[in-house]
């Protein structure tokens, strides 16, 4: 009722005796299931709180049109000019208002239902001359009294023979006349076509295009995709009578699936966390890029996206939101409307990954040269530091012509957050590396930092996988005894076939009973890493971990360190390398563990591998932190360091609030956008930290 009445005119007559073309579309038809529409439609007018008379707010307009006729087309163009503001006047051969449909649809439609579906005229400016026979004459005379007329088909034909219509406006080579060409559809056709001609008259009488906007009006084929998967068959509720009773129309209703696509929502966390359509949402995008000032409501979920281009491949017309989310952060940048707070943390990271604690470009040691440069990426220095090790030491003793090693980081965090000048430095310093070490072939370990080259630098890559096929798996790795596992798909590595099948006969190789989630290959759900939702928005990026996580009860085999690391959080989850290389790192090391992990394996690879003396960072404020308080830092974006610059901060200027309840000290400083606050105390040389929390706000001092 709620969808029928609304927008159904005449709807008693329509229930009744409809052609309902719908029901041949309803996708319950492709399983020969399909919902009787029509009958429901009857069921709403019986049992329903009917009430076809609507109130509208009507904008008068100063012109006067006519409708001569009176069957379902003009009545239908009649009470859609009215609503549109015009006073009209309708000319009738009969003597009373609905005869003319008592006598077309005598018994298939009862008188009452006729003259109730009247009553939509009652209030409306509409004025019934009738017995007024059509003539050439009359027509012509009231032409020149009215703007516009909307005329009967079969009276147009007998009195202009010669006249032609246009079937898409419905206007006549007649002027000022409209009317409609004969369908296979006499009822539902000629109540849409009496809507086409009102819109046509309005449109002429305002002096506007006929045609604009008009392509898919009326009945036509939409992009609307459901999937029938795992829908049963069931039959039509047949009725006892002849028609439904109520609690037959109630059953019916019931087996409606209640066609929407949401095939990208199904696969997408990110998506189904807005509980809407990625219509919807590029629409609130748009419209919170147009604003000026204020407040930008769809910012969080623009920066939440992962930006990972599932849902375009799980799209059955492609649509992208990831395209849509990443040139939304790029004009927010570009018009300064990006907060501060948004990324920062990642792109303070890419910079870490980027600075002097980290970044390393060399020739393999002992020559000049390099036929290869591994390049692992900043994730796996921060989360795998021995793996990493051990490939360059299999890499460098294996591949011929040398291997240099560059630790760094690719950019891809910048050009995420839509900072593309700061992604356009990052790659030419790469760039510039690269050409200083002799332009080697670049062997990556991360699928993202592979296409992010392949797409944006002229620098040649080969990926680990294809390196390793050729030169075959390292000396004394031998098979486990058969394990099952699920691949979980990288995002990186949406457009590398190559790869991804290498990974599979790889862990077929390790001893591995492999299998595909649902989601696979190109359309595999984000971990929740990419696109920095896990920094922009720590809910929507765990209701994404989770979701990939529960694809499947196996364990996961990943050819991603991001991927390994959050899901591995939830489950048993190993990357191939750590396969091949062994595992000897911790599992999820902390943010500041990760920072700490980058300095030491460029340290360790220095001193090992080049034989250069490195000196160690070393603080002078040692730490140590109460129970659940390393949880607490990562959730918060909180680093070790951080904690120490306050602490150095208040020991400095002894200015440090005390709680004289736990007798702890609170202190602050604003280090960068951030002030970071800390509760701790001293004991012995070291500081225990029972708390810390950050926020951008500028704490005046005194």
């Amino acid at each position: 009722m709620q969808v029928f009445q609304p927008s159904a005119t005449f709807g008693r007559i329509v229930s009744s005796v409809c052609e309902a073309p719908c029901e041949a579309g309803c996708k319950l038809s492709e399983l020969n299931s399909g919902i009787n529409i029509r009958r429901l439609e009857r069921a709403s007018v019986m049992y329903g709180q009917y009430n076809q008379k609507k109130r509208f707010f009507i904008s008068k307009k100063n012109k006067k049109t006519a409708v001569i006729g009176e069957d379902l087309f003009c009545l239908s163009a009649a009470y859609e000019l009215a609503k549109k503001g015009y006073d009209v006047d309708v000319f009738s051969e009969y003597g009373a208002l609905g005869e003319s449909l008592d006598e077309t649809l005598k018994g298939r439609v009862s008188r009452e239902d006729i003259l109730a579906d009247m009553d939509i005229f009652k209030d409306m400016p509409v004025v019934f001359h009738f017995n007024r026979a059509p003539s050439k004459q009359s027509v012509e005379e009231i032409l020149t009294t009215h703007e516009a007329v909307v005329l009967e088909q079969k009276i147009f034909a007998s009195l202009f023979a010669d006249g032609e219509i246009d079937a898409q406006t419905l206007q006549t080579s007649v002027d000022k006349i409209f009317t409609r060409k004969e369908t296979s559809l006499p009822i539902i056709g000629a109540i849409a076509d009496g809507k086409k001609a009102a819109t046509t008259v309005d449109r002429t009488l305002q002096g506007v295009s006929v045609l604009e906007g008009r392509k898919n009006e009326g009945s036509y084929e939409t992009t609307l995709y459901t999937s029938l998967d795992g829908v049963a068959p069931d039959k039509p509720v047949v009725p006892k009578g002849k028609e439904y009773t109520k609690e037959e129309a109630v059953e019916e209703t019931q087996r409606c699936i209640h066609c929407e696509c949401l095939e990208c929502v199904k696969g997408c966390a990110y998506l189904k966390h807005y509980k809407s359509y990625p219509k919807k949402y590029v629409r609130e995008i748009y419209n919170n890029l147009s604003i000026a000032a204020g407040h930008h409501t769809a910012n969080t979920m623009i920066n939440s996206c992962a930006l990972c281009g599932q849902c375009k491949n799980i799209c059955p017309f492609g649509l992208d939101m990831s395209m849509v989310c990443h040139l939304a952060r790029q004009t927010m940048v570009e018009t300064a409307k990006m907060p501060p707070s948004a990324h920062e943390f990642a792109l303070l990271d890419m910079e870490h990954a980027n600075g002097e604690e980290y970044f390393l470009a060399k020739h393999q040691s002992g020559t000049d040269k390099s036929s290869y440069l591994f390049f692992p990426g900043c994730q796996f220095g921060a989360i795998a530091p021995q793996t990493l090790q051990a490939i360059y030491a299999d890499l460098s003793g294996r591949l011929k012509g040398g291997v240099g090693l560059m630790l760094g980081c690719c950019g891809i965090m910048a050009n995420w957050a839509g900072q593309e000048a700061m992604f356009d430095r990052a790659l030419q310093r790469l760039k510039e590396q690269w050409e200083e070490l002799g332009k080697p072939t670049i062997v990556t370990a991360c699928t993202m930092c592979n296409s992010v080259f392949e797409e944006f630098t002229e620098m040649k890559t080969v990926t680990i996988w294809q390196v390793l096929k050729e030169i075959g798996l390292p000396p004394g790795v031998t098979a486990t005894s058969l394990e099952k596992a699920a691949i979980f798909d990288a995002c990186g590595a949406r457009d590398d076939e190559e790869s991804r099948k290498i990974v599979r006969d790889m862990a077929r190789q390790l001893g591995y009973e492999v299998h595909d989630l649902k989601y696979n290959h190109e359309t595999s759900p984000c971990c929740g890493y990419g696109g920095l939702a896990a920094f922009a928005n720590r809910q929507v990026a765990r209701e994404m971990t989770d979701f990939a996580a529960g694809l499947d009860e196996a364990p996961y085999l990943t050819y991603c360190i991001n991927c390994r690391d959050r899901v591995g959080r939830e489950k048993s989850a190993n990357h191939v390398l750590e396969l091949i290389y062994g595992k000897d790192d911790i599992d999820s090391p902390s943010l500041s563990q990760r920072r700490y992990n980058r300095a030491k394996v460029k340290k360790q690879l220095l001193e090992e591998v080049w034989k250069e003396s490195v000196m160690e960072k070393q603080n002078e404020i040692q730490i140590t932190l109460h129970e659940g308080v390393e949880a607490l830092l990562d959730e918060r974006m909180i680093l070790e360091e951080d904690i120490i610059k306050v602490i150095e901060q208040a020991e400095k200027t002894k200015c440090a609030i005390l709680d004289r309840k736990t007798n702890h000290l609170i202190a602050s400083r604003r280090v960068g956008n951030v002030t970071f606050w800390v509760e701790y105390e001293k004991e012995n040389e070291q500081y225990r930290i029972y708390r810390a929390y950050s926020h951008r706000m500028m704490v005046e001092e005194a």
